[in-house]
């Protein structure tokens, strides 16, 4: 969607931004952001539509980055620069920003206090940590060399790093000295002339390392695995083996119709509706008349009846009628016999 002041006032006050590239397949995007949105419902997020469909993303719940512009295959590193100063011109007030390819999903909660124990020392990370002396073989080393007499006068340094690109983190305060470290319009240029491939996983942690920034990895992010890897989708299978591990939140690749499949995997379960009691059947009716038929007979319910009939004065009304059921029925003639009854003589009568 498009940014508006609400927006981006919003926007200025979120702890961690995450910046997502993409620029094609609004269905899958749409996946992603949710997927994001649940597992960090306090982070900020943009996308910076990086393919030439000015319209792409505007229906998807997401805020897009104003001034975003068709990026060249395999280089990326302009859509997170752009957004970085830009973010310093509103005025953002974040602690950690992070950049995302279109194709990472988070598997749990817990992201955000993850950071803030990690990198309690650190001003970046990333995962797999190299430098060029050591990984000359790598492909983001070898397209850097190609071109490292034009980018060192920029970082005026005498070797570099790489991160593996997916998932890097920078503390707000080494953002502020990355950006006052070089010359932007000299950036610029190269960024509109290089054709080094995966640029973005040399040129951020490097002008971190420039700026004196300490740089870090991931815990146990070493090396590729189950869960953060080159090439082949990770399954839902390595996600339930893994999910519970401590350095664990996010994993890569998952593309396309994959990460439409591993979305509806990864959200909660809803909880099955209770079915409504079925109607009593007229058999079960007459066994409960019986079976309160019986419960009357019990001695306590007859003397909470009796105290019942007491307190109604029920229980007199009762005696007076038994007693009028005891007595024989006898005629009119006999009663006025046995009423009047004949005096008997006496010896002067």
């Amino acid at each position: 969607m498009d940014m508006t002041p609400t927006h981006i006032n919003e926007l200025i006050q979120k702890k961690l931004v995450i910046i997502v590239i993409a620029h094609e397949n609004e269905q899958v995007l749409a996946a992603q952001v949710e997927n994001i949105h649940f597992f960090n419902p306090e982070a900020g997020i943009l996308l910076y539509n990086g393919g030439p469909n000015p319209d792409f993303g505007k229906n998807v719940n997401i805020w897009s980055f104003p001034h975003s512009h068709p990026l060249k295959a395999g280089i990326i590193a302009p859509g997170m620069w752009e957004i970085m100063k830009w973010l310093e011109e509103i005025g953002a007030g974040y602690e950690y920003l992070m950049s995302l390819d279109h194709d990472v999903m988070f598997v749990k909660h817990g992201f955000q206090p993850f950071l803030d124990e990690v990198m309690a020392e650190s001003d970046s990370m990333g995962w797999r940590l190299e430098n060029n002396r050591d990984h000359d073989f790598s492909l983001p080393v070898r397209n850097m060399m190609k071109e490292w007499h034009l980018w060192q006068p920029v970082f005026r340094t005498d070797g570099f790093l790489t991160y593996f690109n997916p998932g890097q983190v920078y503390r707000h305060d080494i953002v502020r000295r990355m950006l006052a470290h070089v010359d932007h319009a000299a950036v610029d240029h190269l960024f509109g002339i290089t054709e080094a491939a995966a640029l973005e996983e040399v040129f951020f942690v490097t002008l971190a390392m420039a700026c004196g920034g300490r740089v870090r990895e991931y815990p146990e992010g070493a090396k590729y695995n189950d869960m953060v890897r080159w090439g082949e989708n990770v399954t839902f299978e390595n996600v339930q083996r893994h999910r519970d591990h401590p350095y664990y939140y996010w994993i890569h690749p998952v593309k396309g119709d994959k990460l439409l499949e591993m979305h509806q995997l990864l959200l909660p379960k809803p909880e099955p509706i209770p079915s409504a009691l079925p109607a009593p059947r007229p058999a079960a009716l007459r066994r409960k008349r019986i079976r309160r038929k019986r419960l009357l007979k019990r001695p306590l319910l007859r003397r909470r009846l009796k105290w019942r009939k007491l307190k109604f004065g029920l229980r007199s009304r009762k005696r007076t009628v038994k007693k009028l059921a005891k007595k024989p029925l006898r005629s009119r003639s006999a009663t006025k016999q046995k009423t009047f009854k004949p005096k008997k003589r006496t010896k002067l009568g």
